[in-house]
């Protein structure tokens, strides 16, 4: 690129009617090149200083002229160092390097399938040291244990109720009720231990 046309770059001395400028497809239409092309051009850059944004239109258009003489200087050595500012590297809401397309770079891909299959390793391994246990295995045992207590209470007054019914003192009634649940409940607890264990 020459001296001049930096000059002229620098100081907006291109002044270009609405006619000149044009959409990418069209750019690329007209210089008889794809225009995978020119959208990796503007991913590189090439054509900053060139992309006008244009009220009522999505994507910005471009200053027809001045496009192809960026697009034709992107092979000199010294374009990119004296037109174009580094580009800053995309980041994600997390801060990390995405790819051109948005989406996440390779590296960062890598890193969360790694991450995940360490997470994966860890909880089978915690598994086999059995400091989990499946969710249906403890459905079953929670069931086991509540049927359980069901029937022992169910059963009190069977066993109980003709020995009440003889009794008249007050004291001796309580006494055989409240020995009755206690032999109850340390049954249940009794059950539920073996359960713990896998009975």
């Amino acid at each position: 690129m020459t001296a001049a046309l930096r000059l002229a770059k620098i100081s907006g001395a291109f002044t270009m009617s609405k006619a000149e400028l044009v959409s990418a497809a069209e750019f690329a239409r007209r210089q008889k090149i794809s225009a995978e092309m020119v959208r990796k051009a503007k991913t590189q850059g090439v054509f900053e200083g060139a992309l006008v944004k244009v009220p009522g239109k999505k994507k910005p258009l471009l200053k027809y002229a001045l496009a192809v003489r960026y697009y034709n200087a992107r092979l000199d050595p010294t374009f990119r160092k004296a037109n174009q500012t580094p580009q800053k590297k995309a980041k994600g809401g997390n801060g990390k390097p995405v790819g051109p397309a948005g989406g996440k770079s390779f590296v960062g891909a890598r890193a969360k399938v790694e991450k995940y299959r360490a997470k994966e390793l860890k909880l089978k391994h915690e598994i086999n040291q059995g400091l989990w246990i499946r969710r249906a295995e403890v459905n079953d045992r929670a069931f086991r244990a509540a049927r359980m207590a069901r029937d022992n209470f169910l059963n009190v007054p069977a066993r109980i109720s003709a020995l009440v019914a003889a009794e008249t003192d007050q004291s001796q009634c309580y006494r055989l009720i409240h020995d009755e649940i206690k032999d109850v409940l340390n049954e249940f607890v009794r059950q539920l231990e073996g359960l713990a264990k896998g009975g």
